[in-house]
């Protein structure tokens, strides 16, 4: 955040509490965060806190989630030069049918809808973002 103009941010770790530790940085180095990404489950509802803290776009998921399903296909969609709303829309339709073949192959031991139902992710903030765009 010290050298660049926009900076995205992937926080791939369980259920967390980063915003907490990124509040602390000063408000000037905070504004150049263009988008959050959290893998950890539960973590959807800092969207808001992320967007005060100057973040553009906040991505997340609501429960316990298989947000390592959802990141796979999220960051190759994110790199094409997509905006957010469609990386996110094509990763979670990506992760839902990865889910459906789960559920065939588990004999229904897990089942896509509840899985998704946890997994879901959503945006916060700009979902128009632009991998190119700067603030």
């Amino acid at each position: 955040l010290e050298h660049y103009p926009c900076v995205d941010l992937y926080l791939l770790a369980h259920s967390n509490e980063y915003v907490e530790w990124v509040a602390r940085l000063p408000a000037e180095r905070r504004q150049r965060l263009r988008l959050v990404y959290n893998t950890g489950c539960h973590n959807q509802s800092q969207g808001p806190k992320w967007l005060g803290l100057g973040a553009k776009a906040y991505v997340g998921h609501p429960g316990e989630s298989w947000s390592s399903v959802f990141y796979y296909f999220f960051l190759r969609h994110w790199t094409r030069v997509g905006t957010v709303q469609e990386a996110m829309d094509a990763s979670n339709h990506l992760m839902e049918t990865t889910l459906k073949e789960w559920e065939v192959i588990t004999l229904g031991h897990w089942t896509a809808a509840s899985l998704m139902e946890n997994s879901a992710a959503s945006c916060y903030g700009d979902a128009l973002l632009r991998l190119e765009a700067h603030p």
